[in-house]
């Protein structure tokens, strides 16, 4: 709980219950960062980085929108078994 509150008080945002359907690159840069257009079943966001937060799974769920980005544009951390 901790660690929650501490991301919204750094200004993240959270999406609950979404599903992602694509994430591309965009010409929009701020603080040095390019932009991502993330679009999810809900809506489109712009963002600097994503996370995506699996629950409980001990491995992600294949996304078409994640293979499309590519291992150099994706991170995994799994738990320690």
């Amino acid at each position: 709980m901790r660690v929650f509150r501490q991301a919204q008080d750094a200004l993240v945002q959270f999406r609950f219950n979404e599903e992602v359907v694509a994430i591309d690159d965009t010409d929009q840069v701020e603080k040095k960062d390019s932009l991502k257009q993330v679009e999810t079943n809900r809506g489109n966001y712009l963002c600097r980085k994503a996370i995506l937060a699996f629950g409980l799974l001990h491995f992600p769920p294949e996304l078409a929108a994640l293979d499309r980005l590519g291992p150099k544009k994706v991170h995994y951390k799994t738990p320690k078994t």
